[in-house]
């Protein structure tokens, strides 16, 4: 089980990219509004999993 999902984002592709979480993803456990931390390079998104 799991109760946070932190996704830390670069604006980087590497090669042709693909789905990080795949299709479907975790959206039916996460959170609506995950909370925002933006750096200079980079953005920190942290998802709260619902009970």
């Amino acid at each position: 089980m799991i109760d946070r999902v932190a996704l830390h984002r670069v604006p980087v592709v590497l090669g042709p990219g693909r789905a990080f979480l795949g299709s479907g993803g975790p959206a039916e456990v996460l959170s609506e509004d995950p909370r925002v931390v933006e750096g200079p390079r980079v953005t920190h998104l942290l998802h709260v999993a619902r009970r």
